[in-house]
C-alpha cells in the first residue's frame, strides 16, 4: 500500500461506477485526501442526481502511479457523496496494471520548447520534461494547458539530435514546487502545472531516436 500512497494533492483520478440505470458512469477529479482505509476525490464537475452513486454502491478509482510506471486501481464502496466530493472505503483489493506500450525514463533537469497548436501568436514557451517514451511525454510548465490541447514539442536529446513531435494532452494537474532550503514562510513557492501527453504526430526518425535514447538511459541507470 505504501507505493500507492505516493500521491500529491489534486493528483488526477478517474472514478467508475454503474447506477441503477445500468449505464456505466466515468467521472474525473483530483485527489482530496487518501489514507490506509479510503480516499476522497474532488470531482471536476458536479454530479447530476440521476448519475450519483448511493452509499454502499461499489466504485472503482484509477490513478497513474506517482512515478508513471503503471495504473493503480482501487476497489471499494461509496461512503459519502455530494455535488463535488466522493468518498470511498477500500475493500482491500488494489490492482496495478501495466499500461505502457513503450518504456519510459525520467529526464532529470532538462528543458525544451513547446508551441500550442492553434495559438495565433505562435509563441514558444519553456517546458521541463519529467519523463519520456516513444509514445509520449510528461512535462512541467507555467503556461496553462487543457485536456485535448495539442502542442509542438522541440526537444534536444543530444548535441546533434533534436526531435519535434506533436503531442496531445491527456491529463493536467496543478503543481506547486518548493525549492530546497526555501523557508515555508519566505518567498512563495513556484506554482505551475504537470501534463501528460501522447504523441499524435511523430516521424519514424524521431520515434526511433527517442526509443534508442530511452534504451541507452535505462542501461546507464541499471
Amino acid at each position: 500500500m505504501t507505493d500507492c500512497m505516493l500521491f500529491g494533492d489534486n493528483h488526477p483520478f478517474s472514478l467508475r461506477w454503474t447506477p441503477k440505470s445500468g449505464r456505466p458512469i466515468i467521472r474525473t477529479g483530483g485527489l482530496h485526501r487518501i489514507s490506509e482505509i479510503g480516499l476522497t476525490v474532488r470531482l471536476r464537475e458536479p454530479l447530476r442526481h440521476e448519475d450519483a452513486p448511493h452509499i454502499g454502491d461499489p466504485v472503482r478509482a484509477e490513478a497513474g502511479e506517482f512515478h508513471g510506471r503503471h495504473l493503480n486501481v482501487f476497489h471499494g464502496t461509496v461512503v459519502s457523496v455530494n455535488a463535488s466530493l466522493l468518498r470511498m472505503r477500500f475493500d482491500g483489493q488494489i490492482d496495478q496494471v501495466q499500461r505502457r506500450r513503450s518504456p519510459r525514463i525520467p529526464m532529470g533537469h532538462q528543458f525544451a520548447r513547446a508551441r500550442l497548436i492553434g495559438d495565433a501568436s505562435e509563441r514558444y514557451f519553456v517546458v521541463q520534461p519529467v519523463d519520456l517514451s516513444a509514445g509520449g511525454v510528461r512535462i512541467k510548465h507555467r503556461v496553462p494547458l487543457h485536456v485535448d490541447d495539442e502542442f509542438h514539442l522541440v526537444l534536444r536529446l543530444s548535441k546533434t539530435v533534436t526531435v519535434t513531435p506533436v503531442a496531445k494532452v491527456v491529463q493536467v494537474w496543478d503543481h506547486v514546487e518548493r525549492h530546497p532550503g526555501q523557508h515555508p514562510f519566505g518567498k512563495q513557492p513556484t506554482a505551475g502545472y504537470v501534463s501528460r501527453a501522447r504523441f499524435t504526430e511523430i516521424s519514424d526518425r524521431d520515434r526511433n531516436f527517442i526509443a534508442r535514447y530511452v534504451a541507452a538511459m535505462a542501461r546507464r541507470a541499471s
